[in-house]
């Protein structure tokens, strides 16, 4: 008689039952209250029971009339999470979250983080509609950002600091403000670069200073605007959609940063200022009149590319000059004595004028072993009297 416990039927039973057990759906826990209380009280939760597990989900979709708040007294690992009532807000100060699928909001919610660090293989979605604060030193991974996030420094949380590990994208509003005082707000990326397809504001707030780290993009379907002071500390920067430096603002690079100039518009109607960078300007329209001080300028010869750029200091110009654009090289107390070599040779179809201010500072174009040729508008403005020199070979099939 053939055993039973060698039977195929009962073992194909066996092996499908280990599967089904190995395969467990997540359990998922739902806030069953439309008032507020903490993550870690049971009977809030439908099962009664807390969840903080790989495998747990946790929801929270009870809408109600009157706002309330779930606050997160406890470090918790999760699958997923999903705050989707209109009116909730999770709070969470000074926790460690890892969330290893999804971690997604809906409209009308909100998230609070303080000193939190918000991590996980998963997408942090913040929806249409939905807001997240971050106060304080905290930091989130893998951001997908469509709503309105805010980071602020503020009495509370004293300077902001928020690290974005991954990839970042913005699709809603970003800002970064102060309140109550000249507390400071500093966004750092690592390990990836953040993208902007919608709004980053640099808020005038209190005043505090706003710092980026990092490499930013800012999409044809992007807009920049600040407000107050700002430091771009690292990049590389990119701006193919709009970006403004309002009247009462100034943006200053970190050193070594590159910036390029390729869409949109570059509005300065404050102060632009790079200092030891590398610039590219290759297309769009640039208002105003920002300043490039021992700057390795780079340009394509585009016609339809619009700038007046002030090149000071020890710099270089590389490529031609189109016929919509135009370079001050200027000596002044900002950049000293001026120096630019053009290491390879150039045409300018556009404009180059020379000139000094506020003190008898030298202006010198280099072209020593290579060679300008001037096919649109070259100008050698009286100024302060300081000396101008051109160097190396120089042909004018323009207007001098």
């Amino acid at each position: 008689m053939r055993n039973p416990l060698t039977h195929p039927s009962l073992f194909l039973a066996a092996f499908f039952g280990l599967i089904f057990i190995s395969a467990a759906p997540a359990q998922t826990h739902f806030w069953n209250h439309t008032n507020s209380g903490d993550w870690t009280d049971a009977l809030m939760w439908t099962p009664n029971t807390v969840p903080n597990g790989a495998t747990d989900w946790a929801n929270i979709s009870v809408s109600s009339a009157s706002p309330y708040t779930v606050s997160l007294n406890t470090n918790i690992l999760l699958d997923q999470l999903e705050l989707l009532a209109s009116g909730a807000t999770l709070s969470a100060i000074g926790r460690d979250v890892t969330v290893n699928a999804l971690t997604d909001t809906g409209t009308g919610t909100t998230m609070l983080l303080r000193a939190t660090n918000w991590l996980g293989a998963g997408t942090f979605r913040i929806g249409s509609g939905g807001t997240l604060e971050a106060l304080g030193t905290s930091s989130v991974e893998n951001l997908e950002q469509n709503g309105v996030m805010r980071v602020i420094g503020n009495g509370t949380g004293g300077h902001a600091n928020l690290t974005l590990l991954g990839d970042a994208t913005n699709s809603g509003t970003f800002q970064l403000k102060s309140e109550g005082s000249t507390y400071s707000q500093t966004v750092l990326m690592s390990g990836g670069g953040f993208t902007n397809n919608g709004i980053v504001e640099y808020l005038a707030g209190t005043n505090g200073h706003g710092t980026f780290n990092g490499q930013f993009t800012n999409t044809a379907l992007g807009s920049v605007r600040h407000e107050r002071s700002t430091t771009l500390a690292t990049g590389p920067m990119v701006n193919s959609g709009n970006w403004l430096v309002e009247p009462s603002a100034t943006i200053n690079f970190g050193n070594g940063v590159t910036f390029t100039q390729s869409e949109g518009t570059l509005d300065v109607q404050g102060t632009f200022q790079h200092n030891s960078g590398i610039d590219w300007w290759l297309g769009g329209t640039t208002l105003g009149t920002p300043f490039l001080t021992t700057s390795e300028l780079h340009l394509d010869g585009n016609d339809s590319a619009v700038y007046d750029l002030i090149l000071r200091g020890v710099s270089s110009l590389n490529g031609d000059v189109g016929s919509n654009g135009k370079i001050q090289v200027r000596g002044d107390s900002g950049g000293g004595h001026t120096a630019v070599t053009v290491p390879a040779p150039i045409t300018s179809r556009g404009s180059i004028v020379m000139e000094a201010q506020n003190s008898t500072y030298t202006s010198t174009l280099d072209a020593t072993g290579s060679s300008i040729r001037n096919e649109g508008d070259f100008q050698v403005l009286k100024g302060t009297n300081g000396s101008r020199f051109i160097l190396g070979d120089f042909t004018n099939a323009g207007t001098v």
